[in-house]
């Protein structure tokens, strides 16, 4: 984002693109001389579970017997999962030692549409 944003400025006042490419170099020193770092969540809301692989396996062999006695051939799947229309940054530029980083949104956070998503035995989807 701050690349985009100086090369922008770049632009509107006339500097040429040859003269001024934002560089991995130049932004380390514009956040050092402006005293900003970059800030991390440090929280994250779901941890999926260890051994998740190995519970996968065992419900795909609970399922053979039951299909086999049932004479089924393809399986089906279907999931829901939600698309959000605003994303949330996971970083932003703060000053340094700032303890509290607030991240600006357009408070469309929790608004989605559902996505439906189907997928078969033999790979199709």
């Amino acid at each position: 984002m701050l690349t985009r944003k100086s090369l922008q400025i770049a632009s509107e006042i006339g500097v040429a693109s040859i003269a001024f490419t934002a560089s991995w170099t130049w932004r380390q020193a514009f956040l050092r001389q402006h005293k900003l770092s970059f800030h991390v969540r440090t929280r994250q809301g779901q941890i999926s579970p260890a051994g998740i692989s190995a519970k996968a396996a065992a419900f795909s062999s609970e399922l053979q017997q039951p299909m086999g006695e049932l004479d089924v051939d393809v399986v089906y799947n279907a999931d829901q999962t939600p698309i959000y229309f605003e994303h949330i940054p996971t970083k932003t530029i703060e000053a340094k030692g700032t303890q509290t980083v607030w991240v600006r949104s357009g408070g469309k956070t929790k608004e989605r549409v559902t996505c439906m998503l189907l997928g078969d035995s033999f790979g199709n989807k």
